[in-house]
C-alpha cells in the first residue's frame, strides 16, 4: 500500500520531536523513504516516543531487507535474528506493520524451505510466530505469503526443535479463527498432528501439539468428521503425566463438549470418561478446573442428555464432584459446585442419588463459613435451588428439606441479590406443598421478619424477589392460624398494603392472593388487615386492575365477608366494594361468578342484619348489579342460577314469602349459606 505524503501530518511529526530540524541529511533522507509505513500506523494514536521509534527503526528496517535480500546465507541469518529481536524487544504493532510493509515477510516464508540450512529454517519459522503473535492482520499477512505450506512441511523435519516451532505457529494461526482453523483441517493438518503424538515424543514436542489441538477443537462446530480424527490423540495426551499436557488435552476436550449434542457424544464414545473421572483426585488446580469444563458443559444444555450423564454417574463422577466441594481451590471448588447444580437439574432421579450420595451436607457447610468467596456462594445457591427444583410426582424427602430450610434461610440474609434471587426461590418450592410440618421448619429458622423486609423494593429486592418472597409468604398463610399471626406480627399487613399499589401486576395479583389467605382465617386476622388500612387498596385493585388482579382481590373480598363480623363486612361496603363486584359478574368465568354472589349475598345478609339492606340493595341496583344478577338466573351454570336466584329472592323480591326453600339465610358465624345447598364453599375460604 502506497501513502501520500501528508504535510500537515508531518508538520505534527515535526512539532512533536524534539531535535527534529537536528536530524542528519542522510537520516531526513532515509525517513522520507519510509515515511509511508510510519504513515500508514499514525492512525493507531502513535505517542511523540513511539513515533520516534518508528523513525529509528526505519534505518535498522533498512540494513534488514538489505541482508534478507543479499543472497549471503550469513547475512540472511544475522538479519533474520535480527527482526525478532528486535520484535522481541519492542513488542510494537507499529513497527511490525512497518516490516511488513518492508516486504520482509515473503522472504522469510521462503526460508522456511530451506531444508539444507536448519539454522536459517528455524529462526525464520521464529520469526514469523513472533510476528503472528500480535494481531489478525498480521496472521493474514504471513499466511498471504504462503506460510501454512512452508510450516506444514516442516512437521516433518527431523529436528524436534524445528517440527515443534511449525506446531506452535500453526497453533497460533489457527487460534485467529474458523476460517483459517478450517483451511488448516484441509490441508491435512490434524493427520501431521497426529503422527507427533508419539510415546517417544519429547515432552516439550507434546505440549506444543496439545496447544495447537486444544486451538483447533476451539469452536469446532458440528464438524464431526473433524472431530472423531482429534479424539484419538487427546484420549492419548489425557493419560500423560506430563500436567502442562493433561490440563491442555482437557480444556480442549471442554472446547468440544461446548458444542452440539453429537460432538458431546462423540466424546463419550471415545472412551474419556473413566480417565477424566481419575483427574477429579488429580492434586493441581490447572487439571482438575479443565476436566470439570468438559463434564459442566455436557451437563449443561437444554437437550435431552440423560445418556450423557449416565455415562459419568456410572463412572464414578458424582462421589468424585462432592470430593471436589472440599478442595483447598476455591476456583475448583465453585466449577465443581456448578457442574453438580447441573447434573441436578436433570431430573428427580438424578436430584435424588446426588441427595444420597451426600451433596447437601458440604454444600451447607460452605454456606456456613464466614470466609466463602461471593461468586461461589452464588454457584452454591444455584445448586440448592435445582437440588429444590419442583418435580411434583417426585417430591423431596423429609430430611432433605429438613437440612435445606435451615440453608436457604440463612442465604436469605445475604447483601448479594443473585443469592437473593436463587434462596427465596429454592424456598418457595419447598414450602409450597403447604404441610404445617414444613411450613413450621420455616417458621422456626426465624426468617419471617426477614421476609418481610424482602417486600420492600431497594437496590437488592428486584421484582423478582419480592414476588418469591410473597409467595412464600403466602405458603405459610395457607398453614394454621398460628404461623399466619407470625406473618402478621412481622409486619406483614403493612407491606402488603403498599404492594396492592404496585407497578408490576405480577405482584399485584400476589399481593392480593395473599390477602385472601390471611381473610380465611379468623375475624381478628381479618380486623389485622383492616387496622393496617390494607381493605381500601384491596378495593382499588378490585375497581382497576386487570382481569387476574381482579379475580384475587375478590376473593379476598369474600373470604372477609365470610370469616368477618358484620362491622367488618359493613367496611367493605364504605370503601365501594360493591360496584366493582358487581361487574365482575360480566365475566365469563364461572368459578368467579360464583364467587362473587357469594360475597354479594354475605354482604346484603350482613346489611340487613344491620337494617342497612336497603341502602346496599341499592347500590347494587344502581350500578347495574342487579340487571347482571337477573340475566345470570337463566345461566346453564346450575350452581349460578340457583345463586342468583336465591340472591334474587332473598333480597330484591316484592314477595319475600314465595318459593321459600331457595331463600337463603345467615349462619351464626355470618356465613352466607343456602338451604337447598348447591354448591359447598371450601372450609377455610375461597383459594386458587
Amino acid at each position: 500500500m502506497t501513502t501520500e505524503a501528508n504535510p500537515t501530518l508531518l508538520k505534527d511529526i515535526n512539532h512533536n520531536c524534539r531535535g527534529y530540524e537536528e536530524v542528519k541529511k542522510e537520516d531526513h533522507m532515509l525517513y522520507n523513504r519510509y515515511n509511508q509505513y510510519i504513515l500508514e500506523v499514525y492512525d493507531e494514536d502513535l505517542s511523540p516516543l513511539e513515533v520516534l521509534k518508528c523513525m529509528a527503526a526505519a534505518k535498522s528496517i533498512e540494513d534488514i531487507v538489505n541482508g534478507i535480500n543479499s543472497g549471503d546465507v550469513n547475512k540472511e541469518i544475522t538479519a533474520t535474528n535480527a527482526i525478532r529481536k528486535f520484535l522481541s524487544e519492542e513488542h510494537n504493532p507499529a513497527l511490525i506493520r512497518i516490516l511488513i510493509n518492508a516486504n520482509v515477510v515473503p522472504k522469510l516464508v521462503e526460508f522456511l524451505s530451506r531444508v539444507k540450512n536448519a539454522e536459517l529454517q528455524l529462526e525464520s519459522a521464529r520469526t514469523l510466530t513472533t510476528i503472528v503473535l500480535c494481531r489478525s492482520f498480521q496472521v493474514q499477512a504471513v499466511v498471504s505469503a504462503g506460510a501454512i505450506a512452508g510450516f506444514m512441511s516442516m512437521l516433518s523435519s527431523p529436528h524436534p526443535v524445528t517440527a515443534e516451532q511449525a506446531v506452535r505457529a500453526l497453533g497460533i494461526i489457527a487460534k485467529d479463527g474458523p476460517k483459517l482453523r478450517d483451511y488448516l483441517i484441509e490441508q491435512g493438518f490434524i493427520k501431521a498432528m497426529l503422527s507427533l503424538v508419539k510415546s517417544n515424543s519429547s515432552a516439550t514436542l507434546l505440549r506444543s501439539v496439545t496447544s495447537t489441538l486444544s486451538n483447533l477443537c476451539r469452536y469446532l462446530g458440528g464438524s464431526v468428521l473433524a472431530v472423531r480424527q482429534l479424539l484419538p490423540a487427546l484420549y492419548h495426551l489425557i493419560h500423560a503425566n506430563d500436567e502442562e499436557i493433561l490440563a491442555t488435552a482437557c480444556m480442549a476436550l471442554s472446547h468440544l463438549t461446548d458444542g452440539p449434542k453429537e460432538i458431546k457424544k462423540e466424546v463419550i464414545n471415545a472412551g474419556v470418561v473413566p480417565r477424566l473421572v481419575e483427574l477429579f483426585y488429580h492434586k493441581e488446580e490447572t487439571v482438575i478446573y479443565p476436566t470439570l469444563m468438559v463434564i459442566g458443559y455436557i451437563a449443561y444444555s437444554g437437550e435431552d442428555i440423560s445418556d450423557e450423564i449416565e455415562a459419568f454417574v456410572s463412572a464414578g463422577a458424582v462421589a468424585g464432584m462432592i470430593h471436589l466441594l472440599d478442595s483447598p481451590h476455591p476456583v475448583v471448588v465453585e466449577h465443581a459446585a456448578w457442574v453438580l447444580g447441573n447434573f441436578a437439574n436433570q431430573g428427580a432421579e438424578i436430584r435424588d442419588f446426588l441427595i444420597e450420595e451426600g451433596i447437601i451436607k458440604p454444600l451447607v457447610s460452605l454456606i456456613n463459613k464466614p470466609d466463602t468467596p461471593v461468586k461461589l456462594l452464588q454457584e452454591v445457591t444455584v445448586t440448592l435451588t435445582n437440588l429444590c427444583g419442583g418435580y411434583e410426582d417426585s417430591p423431596l424427602s423429609v430430611p432433605a428439606v429438613r437440612q435445606l430450610i435451615p440453608a436457604l434461610a440463612h442465604l436469605l440474609n445475604s447483601n448479594d441479590s443473585d443469592i437473593l434471587v436463587c434462596a427465596s426461590m429454592a424456598l418457595s418450592n419447598l414450602s409450597a406443598d403447604g404441610h404445617d410440618e414444613r411450613i413450621q421448619d420455616v417458621v422456626d429458622t426465624g426468617v419471617v421478619p426477614r421476609l418481610i423486609s424482602l417486600l420492600d423494593k431497594n437496590r437488592l429486592n428486584d421484582d423478582f424477589v419480592i414476588s418469591m418472597a410473597l409467595s412464600i409468604i403466602a405458603n405459610i398463610v395457607t398453614a394454621n392460624d398460628s404461623q399466619t399471626d407470625s406473618v402478621l406480627a412481622a409486619g406483614a399487613c403493612p407491606a402488603l398494603a403498599k404492594l396492592l399499589a404496585h407497578s408490576d401486576l405480577e405482584i399485584v395479583k400476589r399481593a392480593a392472593r395473599t390477602v385472601a389467605k390471611i381473610a380465611a382465617g379468623n375475624a381478628t386476622q381479618i380486623q389485622a388487615l383492616i387496622t393496617n388500612n390494607v381493605i381500601r387498596p384491596l378495593v382499588d385493585v378490585l375497581g382497576n386492575g386487570d382481569f387476574k388482579c381482579q379475580k384475587a382481590a375478590a376473593l379476598a373480598i369474600t373470604n372477609i365477608t365470610m370469616g368477618g363480623n358484620v362491622e367488618q363486612i359493613a367496611l367493605l361496603c364504605q370503601f365501594g366494594a360493591v360496584a366493582p363486584l358487581c361487574t365482575l359478574l360480566e365475566t365469563k368465568k364461572p368459578k368467579t361468578i360464583v364467587v362473587v354472589l357469594d360475597c354479594l349475598a354475605n354482604i346484603l345478609a350482613a346489611a340487613k342484619k344491620m337494617g342497612e339492606l336497603e341502602k346496599v340493595s341499592l347500590d347494587v341496583r344502581v350500578c347495574g348489579g342487579l340487571d347482571l344478577i337477573e340475566v345470570l338466573v337463566i345461566h346453564n351454570n346450575v350452581d349460578i342460577s340457583l345463586k342468583s336466584l336465591a340472591v334474587l329472592k332473598q333480597y330484591f323480591s316484592t314477595d319475600r314469602d314465595e318459593d321459600s326453600e331457595l331463600a337463603p339465610s345467615i349462619s351464626q358465624s355470618g356465613n352466607y349459606e343456602f338451604n337447598t345447598q348447591p354448591f359447598q364453599t371450601p372450609e377455610g375460604g375461597f383459594s386458587f
